[in-house]
């Protein structure tokens, strides 16, 4: 039995007993904040195709996370190197890193407005990816001789994204500060030559990432998001 064999043995038996425990539990009256809380941690989000096979995203992101976190612990990868700015900390790991919003009090529960890039994206096929009460998340991507210019672009509220999950192994560029219209936020490069900045105002987080686009051109597409008005 190698050491993968052994800590899986230690994962399935802790998660066991933790669902005993949680059977034990009495009825209980949780307040409205918590039941909203569970009902955005529970959201079923739309499925996507991914080799034949119908995998819910959360499903996928959750996986995801859980062979990061085994990889990091098997092969022994570095933890907590910690940037700090005003609105944000990220914890820098070998493998990934995590971006933690720091100013979500008194920012809305839910989506209030809806937000959208403002620029020309005529020439851009349009798709929603998500959309629902804590977050909108939408691509715009076109056609360039062998290539597909990508776009992405989310809202949504700082609750929602509390905690990222930020693609930074062998990243080109690490997690920088910058600043969108007045407000702080943090650029990056990942290793594919993908850019991404992430940036919150009073009331939501926005993030926009694009591949086979300029830095330059990313962020002018960061200052041209605005309300869509009604």
């Amino acid at each position: 039995m190698n050491e993968q064999d052994i800590f899986a043995m230690a994962l399935q038996d802790f998660l066991t007993w933790e669902i005993a425990e949680y059977q034990k539990i009495s009825d209980h009256r949780f307040s409205l904040r918590f039941n909203k809380k569970m009902k955005r941690l529970l959201y079923t989000p739309p499925v996507f195709e991914l080799q034949g096979r119908r995998i819910p995203l959360k499903r996928a992101i959750t996986a995801a996370m859980l062979v990061i976190i085994l990889a990091a612990l098997l092969t022994g990868a570095t933890f907590a190197v910690y940037k700090l700015w005003e609105n944000y900390r990220i914890e820098d790991n070998s493998l990934y890193s995590m971006l933690y919003i720091t100013d979500i009090e008194n920012s809305p529960e839910t989506l209030e407005e809806e937000y959208r890039i403002g620029a020309d994206m005529s020439g851009y096929d349009f798709e929603v990816i998500l959309q629902h009460e804590y977050c909108n998340m939408v691509n715009y991507s076109k056609p360039n001789g062998d290539i597909t210019i990508s776009i992405t672009f989310s809202q949504t509220t700082k609750e929602f994204s509390e905690q990222l999950f930020l693609n930074t192994e062998n990243a080109i560029v690490q997690p920088t500060e910058i600043v969108i219209n007045g407000y702080q936020g943090i650029y990056f490069e990942t290793y594919n030559n993908t850019h991404a900045v992430i940036w919150s105002t009073d009331k939501y987080v926005f993030y926009i990432s694009g591949y086979e686009i300029s830095k330059n051109e990313l962020i002018s597409l960061a200052e041209a998001v605005q309300k869509v008005e009604s």
